[in-house]
């Protein structure tokens, strides 16, 4: 008699794409060292890091809607870096830093909130930064 576990095709599928992303982040690093294959490995590398980034901020905008229902405000500025480290567990990084190591900014609008990653050229006010605007 086999025993398995039932998954959907669709979760097969994620399940596929989340594996092959973990092995993509695992030889990241290695194959930096490499001289001369850091050019080629910085578009795909920009890519999953991109992915990655942009899962981050979906998980902090998350979390700062559950902080605003709670409290009945979003947290101050100051306090964002403490309370997500508080908050959310990460093992790859610190949950208030982006996947090129730059944290994210954070900031309060009247009425919701703004997150942005600086991206891969790491400048904030850039093409390539990644935003999330949340308003009520």
């Amino acid at each position: 008699m086999r025993v398995g576990v039932l998954m959907s095709p669709k979760l097969k599928e994620r399940l596929k794409r989340l594996a092959i992303l973990l092995v993509i982040l695992a030889a990241i690093p290695i194959l930096r060292l490499v001289p001369g294959a850091r050019s080629v490995v910085d578009i795909p590398v920009n890519v999953v890091l991109g992915l990655g980034t942009s899962v981050d901020l979906e998980r902090l905008k998350r979390q700062l809607r559950r902080i605003q229902i709670e409290t009945g405000a979003f947290p101050p500025e100051a306090d964002f870096a403490a309370i997500m480290e508080e908050r959310l567990e990460s093992r790859l990084k610190a949950p208030s830093v982006d996947f090129w190591g730059k944290p994210y900014r954070y900031t309060r609008l009247r009425s919701g909130f703004e997150l942005v990653s600086a991206g891969p050229d790491e400048f904030y006010d850039t093409e390539d930064d990644l935003r999330i605007v949340w308003r009520d």
